[in-house]
């Protein structure tokens, strides 16, 4: 438990400094693409924060919005971070059917980086992927073996 805290207090401080960036290179003015990528992070870890306080729903509505900003700039590696997390808090609200489709999801993330020659990232989506399942044992042990076969391939290549 305390590698995943520090895992992800090391994103939000990386967040941290790329938002002061941002904020210093351009005396408060952002370019639209920048500023679309610092409101995600900020949603993202609003989302990371109601997840700790407890709050799924609150949570689950930041982290969406993240996820559609991220969508409409192709970045696949934070679209499946917050697929990772989505299906964390699915799982917290009790509705495994929707988790195992978002443990789906960043499954084919990682096959389509794959197939772009993304291996890095492909790998991260894979071995997200499969922590996820593990943590939620009881209702994704079919899906191991397909997800242990697509972290191989991505190490492989």
């Amino acid at each position: 438990m305390g590698n995943k805290i520090l895992i992800h207090c090391l994103c939000v401080a990386e967040m941290l400094e790329r938002t002061l960036g941002f904020i210093g290179s351009e005396l408060g003015f952002l370019p639209e693409y920048n500023f679309e990528e610092l409101t995600a992070m900020i949603k993202d870890t609003y989302a990371y924060y109601y997840t700790r306080r407890s709050k799924p729903s609150a949570s689950y509505q930041y982290l969406i919005s993240a996820i559609n900003i991220y969508k409409r700039r192709n970045d696949a590696l934070n679209v499946a971070k917050c697929r990772l997390h989505q299906s964390f808090i699915q799982c917290a609200q009790y509705k495994y059917s929707n988790s195992m489709e978002s443990l789906r999801k960043i499954h084919n993330i990682a096959v389509q980086q794959l197939m772009l020659g993304l291996t890095t990232d492909a790998c991260v989506s894979s071995q997200n992927a499969r922590r996820l399942a593990r943590l939620c044992l009881s209702v994704s042990s079919h899906y191991l073996p397909m997800l242990e076969s697509t972290h191989k391939q991505s190490l492989n290549e």
